[in-house]
């Protein structure tokens, strides 16, 4: 294609050279050949450059048109990435709290199973990087998510993910740090050693961090990001 696109402006600058030699010098070159080559020869770069600019025309349209549809690509990849990880942090709380906690027998306290705990947080890693991801794409290329009518529309909602990846970063950061206290067998640990994980798992009307820092922020994220869609 860029091939092509060099020979066309060529050719179509060799016509713009030819015409302009023709009307500057036209009646010097008159008298040497005769009419109908002049008038042949005129004709000849008068429509290579009508050729040329058409050929040219068209080019820029078609690289313009590819290039939104590629813009369109990477938006629709984020949301539906977007969509797929915060539902993947959604499953991964629902069967950290139905699976991964129990009431131990003898003291009626709740214990965390090390076992569910680490499957659970080994898909929660992914998502959380998936988060980091995101707003690597974002921050790398915010022209292509401005057009909401706000000019900091990409870094806005960079900001948004990067509070969800942030906040799974805590999660993530405490399994790492107590994993290796579990004890037992089965491995378990007190379901209140772990303020991160409680919080995380905790009924929603007392999860006031998870709501202010991953629920709502996700809903604003999705709404910016199907703007930026339909608006570009």
């Amino acid at each position: 294609m860029k091939n092509s696109s060099t020979f066309t402006r060529f050719i179509a600058s060799i016509g713009l050279i030819g015409v302009l030699l023709f009307l500057i010098f036209g009646s010097q070159i008159k008298k040497h050949v005769e009419e109908k080559v002049f008038d042949s020869t005129y004709q000849f770069f008068l429509i290579t450059i009508v050729g040329g600019g058409v050929s040219l025309i068209y080019e820029a349209y078609r690289h313009e048109r590819e290039s939104r549809e590629s813009q369109k690509e990477v938006q629709r990849n984020l949301r539906s990435n977007f969509i797929s990880s915060y539902n993947n942090a959604k499953q991964a709380r629902r069967l950290l709290r139905a699976r991964a906690i129990r009431i131990n027998s003898d003291t009626g306290k709740e214990i965390v199973l090390g076992e569910e705990y680490s499957k659970q947080l080994d898909k929660l890693i992914d998502t959380q990087l998936a988060f980091e991801m995101a707003v690597h794409v974002i921050k790398s290329e915010p022209e292509l998510f401005e057009g909401s009518g706000s000019g900091d529309t990409a870094f806005g909602l960079a900001a948004k993910l990067e509070s969800v990846a942030d906040y799974l970063n805590e999660i993530v950061t405490e399994y790492e740090k107590s994993y290796k206290t579990f004890t037992g067998d089965p491995a378990i640990k007190d379901f209140s050693e772990l303020p991160k994980l409680r919080e995380f798992i905790g009924p929603f009307s007392e999860a006031n961090e998870f709501k202010q820092r991953v629920v709502n922020p996700s809903y604003e994220a999705f709404q910016i990001i199907s703007k930026v869609i339909q608006v570009q």
